[in-house]
């Protein structure tokens, strides 16, 4: 049950609200917390390296009341305890925080211009992080590669592992593969 609701949510309101969001903006919402519009004045505070990903993906969907329908009840971990320094709308909230899975884990997001870029994820308070790369077909191409990942640990909650969930979809047969 909890893996379907995790791939629910990854597909809808998160992919969805990320298609949105590039229909609108005409650019995926960025996984490095770095605005793709020059004359946008950030005044939030600078990345500690942990959780880019998804923290950039709350923030870049949170920052208007757009989406706010559809976020407002997805869960949410702040793994690493930071703060982003400004109010993001949709949240009402200024903690710099991770969408998570149903097992309380951060959904890691990566935009196509970084996507062979790994990442390093808190996966609990208190823990070190874990590098994280984005899953690939079997002719290691990455799945999302010309627009984005959505990862999730899935219920072992460690990435890499036959169990970890993907959009877009991952076929069963590649699942075999990580």
């Amino acid at each position: 049950a909890k893996a379907t609701a995790t791939e629910t949510l990854l597909r809808a309101p998160l992919g969805t609200c990320i298609d949105d969001f590039k229909q609108t903006n005409g650019y995926y919402p960025p996984d490095d917390l770095r605005s793709r519009e020059p004359q946008a004045k950030t005044n939030w505070k600078t990345d500690n390296g942990r959780n880019t990903g998804a923290e950039s993906l709350l923030v870049f969907l949170g920052q208007t009341l757009k989406y706010e329908s559809q976020l407002r009840g997805v869960a949410r971990v702040n793994t690493d305890n930071d703060d982003h320094g400004a109010l993001i709308k949709a949240f009402d909230s200024s903690e710099r925080a991770e969408f998570a899975d149903a097992w309380g884990t951060p959904i890691v997001y990566f935009e196509k211009s970084n996507i062979d870029k790994p990442q390093m994820v808190v996966l609990a308070p208190d823990t070190d992080p874990v590098r994280v790369v984005a899953k690939r077909r079997s002719d290691n191409v990455p799945y999302g590669r010309n627009s984005f990942q959505l990862l999730s640990a899935g219920q072992d909650q460690v990435f890499g592992t036959p169990d970890d969930l993907g959009w877009p979809l991952v076929p069963p047969e590649d699942r075999r593969l990580l």
